[in-house]
């Protein structure tokens, strides 16, 4: 026989309160001193309750979710396709926890279309319905209005891959942006002499897992005292084909180049077709940035050495999951930031990767 299911009147038999004292108390909800609400919090844990959510849920409306990333077109297809499959992974695997989704593409840049008028649109079409919101802290630092909105009708937003760390986000869900940066500096360190020309392709500014990245990269340089030079190539996403010419116009001035590292997945496609159309492949490292099938075949092929692998469907998945679990339990995030490790690809292992 299987053990009995410990339940709200177990618990209140227990305590000597009444059922409902217990359902307010385990659902976070006003009325209960704290310290009744902390006997019966005790009580539940050392009784193994644990709360049936299937019910609860078939009892009330779906939960809606918005998802809302970049649409993975043009440059966006290197890197974004993974993050709505980890969106998508997690809803599928909470299919029976009456939920809804709603997807919101976006495109990157101002105006119709972007980020902050399809999360407008949706905040003024759907907030009425809507429980939760997870998307991409790529918004100006300085403006989080947006964001605001939502958290202020008391929906709930989770941030994916890029944090707005002064924003009301419940929290971001990352790689390790510095980390990631020391990671390959640390793996260059043992490959090229330490009076290297090192050529960096640093992204766009404004967008914190670039800036950090290099950050990341300079300091581990700096703290082993390597006596690099550094020399950096920005572009953001509608600067392509300038930093296709820049980084072509670099390698040729500078062929004492040993290695370049490009924190980005669109830049590093840029960097790998500078680097085979110069011949350069073979005569210098290349550190490329995430995994997709032009990148894999880049590896295979040898224009780049290694990959630095950040994870973007993992990091997804985990921020649908965090915002379902307090959505469903209340149950907060134990950090404000959500760390997702970065690995180190090499041509060996990149079939585990595929």
């Amino acid at each position: 026989m299987p053990a009995k299911r410990i339940g709200i009147k177990d618990i209140a038999e227990a305590t000597h309160v009444s059922p409902g004292t217990v359902h307010r108390a385990l659902n976070g909800k006003a009325g209960v001193g704290e310290d009744t609400r902390k006997l019966i919090l005790d009580t539940a844990k050392a009784m193994g309750y644990q709360p049936n959510i299937n019910a609860s849920l078939l009892k009330r409306k779906p939960l809606r979710i918005a998802g809302a990333f970049p649409a993975y077109t043009e440059n966006n297809r290197y890197y974004y396709p993974y993050v709505w499959q980890g969106f998508r992974e997690c809803m599928a695997d909470m299919v029976d926890y009456n939920i809804e989704t709603v997807e919101i593409p976006y495109y990157t840049g101002q105006g119709v279309g972007s980020q902050r008028n399809e999360l407008l649109n949706l905040w003024e079409q759907q907030r009425g319905e809507l429980d939760g919101l997870i998307t991409i802290g790529h918004m100006a630092q300085k403006d989080y209005s947006i964001l605001k909105k939502f958290t202020d009708e008391g929906i709930p937003v989770v941030l994916a891959c890029d944090d707005v760390p002064s924003s009301p986000r419940l929290c971001c869900v990352q790689a390790d942006h510095i980390m990631t940066g020391r990671m390959v500096a640390e793996l260059l360190s043992a490959q090229i002499p330490g009076d290297s020309q090192v050529l960096i392709c640093a992204g766009d500014v404004d967008v914190q897992s670039h800036y950090q990245t290099v950050q990341g990269f300079e300091s581990f340089v700096k703290e082993e005292g390597l006596n690099w030079e550094l020399v950096k190539v920005y572009g953001n996403d509608n600067d392509t084909e300038k930093v296709y010419q820049r980084i072509m116009g670099l390698l040729e001035e500078m062929p004492q180049i040993r290695a370049a590292y490009s924190v980005n997945a669109r830049n590093s496609q840029v960097l790998c077709q500078a680097v085979k159309e110069l011949g350069r492949n073979g005569r210098m490292r290349v550190v490329t940035s995430d995994i997709f099938p032009e990148n894999i075949q880049n590896l295979k092929d040898g224009i780049c050495t290694n990959i630095a692998y950040k994870n973007p469907r993992q990091q997804a998945y985990l921020a649908a999951k965090i915002l379902l679990e307090y959505l469903m339990k209340r149950q907060k995030p134990l950090e404000e930031v959500v760390y997702v490790n970065s690995e180190i690809v090499f041509r060996s292992n990149v079939h585990v990767y595929e």
